[in-house]
């Protein structure tokens, strides 16, 4: 029976089951600080790799140290240019968005991009304006510099068009909504929280953050928006805070109070640790995030509106209805009020 012929490498990177390796930072050169690592091998793979170092003329450890930066370089994804990233970024944002590669033009008016630009980067590269990355940032909320292919955070941390603080200034919050809604958008309000958040809720043990021995309970407010127009939906990010800080109950539950009178849907999608990790660190499309987890609604947010005794959450209840009548009242639709 013939044997495929294989190098070390080959053999090596067929073994390796890939793992989040995009964290790794690679030196240019090799003047870096090395790292021991102890390796205990067989008699017969040792014996294996002195005959290849010494064909080579190099020391053992010197080949062994070949040998894996071989197999990290031929695993690790291909590094591209900014020029390759904004082209791969600009088509990804749009595949990402369930956005057929024959509407982008539809998108983007004006810019002068054409279905045959679509097919060939070098076609498409002279048409990549500051309009046309102005344009698709605004459009599905992403980071300016991550479309350019010059940052890794899809997202910003702090939007340019609008104040994430929702803690600080829940009006904002409140005009980013109506805004959407008075250009005849559909909001939803996604109230995201970690397994370990939910399992606290809904246990009703709730300690003020400030308490030395407590742990933040993070939370997070994140906008969907369908376009019905453009027939395509997106995220828009808000600020991740704690739940266990009473000042930021009080604000929450002031905006659920909101919600309700103005009629705007709001649900709960409880998240792992490790996705809400990723979600984050903003280096992954919300869509994404939210698609896997689905739609497990495992917090019902409205109970903490009913004053009722069993509430939790009432005393927190009447210091958020103040804030309620002094601050977000006013912004209720005419249409809505009940």
């Amino acid at each position: 029976m013939n044997k495929n012929k294989l190098s070390v490498t080959n053999l090596l990177c067929a073994l390796i089951n890939k793992a989040e390796i995009n964290d790794i930072k690679i030196s240019p050169t090799n003047d870096t600080k090395k790292l021991s690592m102890t390796l205990r091998v067989e008699p017969e793979i040792k014996q294996f790799y002195e005959i290849q170092a010494d064909n080579l003329g190099v020391s053992l450890h010197d080949f062994i140290t070949m040998t894996l930066r071989s197999v990290m370089h031929s695993t690790l994804p291909q590094v591209n240019t900014e020029i390759d990233l904004c082209i791969e970024r600009f088509l990804e944002v749009f595949k990402i968005h369930s956005i057929p590669t024959v509407d982008i033009p539809r998108f983007i008016p004006g810019c002068n991009i054409l279905l045959s630009d679509l097919k060939n980067p070098d076609s498409l590269l002279p048409k990549m304006t500051e309009e046309v990355f102005e344009q698709t940032s605004k459009l599905f909320s992403v980071n300016l510099k991550w479309l350019k292919g010059v940052a890794d955070n899809i997202y910003e941390r702090y939007n340019r068009h609008y104040d994430s603080l929702w803690y600080k200034n829940p009006e904002q919050l409140i005009e980013r909504l109506n805004h959407h809604r008075l250009k005849g958008k559909i909001v939803e309000v996604l109230i995201l929280t970690t397994t370990e958040t939910t399992d606290q809720i809904k246990s009703s043990s709730y300690k003020d953050y400030n308490e030395n021995d407590s742990a933040l309970l993070p939370i997070n407010i994140t906008l969907k928006v369908t376009d019905n127009k453009l027939r395509y939906t997106y995220y828009e990010r808000f600020n991740t805070e704690a739940w266990n800080y009473t000042p930021v109950r009080e604000v929450l539950i002031s905006l659920l109070t909101y919600f309700n009178k103005s009629r705007i849907t709001y649900w709960n999608l409880s998240l792992s640790e490790k996705a809400f990790s990723k979600f984050n660190k903003l280096n992954i499309f919300l869509s994404d995030i939210i698609r896997s987890n689905g739609d497990n609604r495992l917090i019902s947010f409205q109970d903490f509106c009913e004053e009722t005794p069993d509430n939790p959450e009432l005393k927190t209840l009447r210091n958020a209805g103040f804030i309620f009548e002094e601050r977000l009242k006013n912004y209720i639709p005419t249409n809505a009020q009940m």
